[in-house]
Order: structure tokens, then sequence, then C-alpha cells
């Protein structure tokens, strides 16, 4: 009989503890004494777009009208992580370096007057040339 007493005491306490940790809490995402970083409108656009760029190219550029500076901004630094990974998946690095060279380019045409789009456009273009470049020559070797 105290076996049992004791047992259901034990599961007692066990459940009381478990159902503690059961609890939701705040995520933990910062660092403590840093703000915790939301990403803005632009940039959720902006990040959507480029996903989308590589499945729908023409969709991505009607939403890139949104915020077409910030969508220019992230396909450059998109083109940049592209070409950093190169060597690792060079048709993966190649097809991003291709969409978002030709997302910037169509922003930068639906904006002549911007001269950070075209710039841009210019800089994600010479990102794919240069993995082209880079391709061609690891093949001759």
């Amino acid at each position: 009989m105290k076996k049992i007493v004791l047992f259901l005491g034990t599961l007692a306490v066990a459940s009381v503890t478990l159902t503690g940790c059961d609890e939701s809490s705040q995520p933990q995402n910062n660092v403590v004494g840093r703000p915790e970083q939301v990403a803005t409108p632009s940039q959720v656009i902006a990040s959507q777009v480029l996903e989308m760029s590589l499945s729908s190219p023409e969709s991505a550029a009607q939403m890139a009208a949104k915020a077409p500076e910030s969508v220019a901004q992230a396909a450059l630094e998109g083109a940049e992580q592209a070409l950093s990974e190169l060597q690792i998946s060079p048709e993966s690095a190649m097809l991003k370096l291709t969409s978002y060279a030709q997302l910037t380019a169509a922003i930068a045409a639906a904006s002549p007057s911007s001269e950070v789009l075209r710039d841009a456009a210019e800089k994600t273009e010479n990102a794919r040339l240069r993995a082209v470049s880079a391709l061609a020559d690891a093949k001759q070797k």
C-alpha cells in the first residue's frame, strides 16, 4: 500500500513538473541587451520576391514594383551570396545569379531614372558574368 501511495505521489509530482514545462514562452531569438530585429515590410517583400524570382520571374517583377530599391538591394546581396556558393553548388548558384540579374534588369527598366536601380542591375549582371568566367576557367583546368 505504501508503495502505491509513493508511486502515485511521484506520478503527481512528475505530471505537475511536466505541465509547467509544457507552457509556451517567448522565443529568445535576440541576444541579451540587444533589441529583437523585426523585418520591415519592404524586407519581407524583398525576400518573397527573391524566392519567387526563381520559379516565376514575371510575378516577381510585378511584386518588386512595391519596393523596387529594397528588392534590388536584396538581389545584389543574394548575388554576392550566390557567388560565394559557386564552388559548392555551381548549378544552383548560376540559377540564382541569372534570376537575380534578370530581376534587377527588369526593375531598372521599369524605373529608368533611378541610378540606384541601374547600379544594382549592373552589379548583379557583373556578378553573373564573373561566375560564368570562373566556371569556364575551372573547366579548362
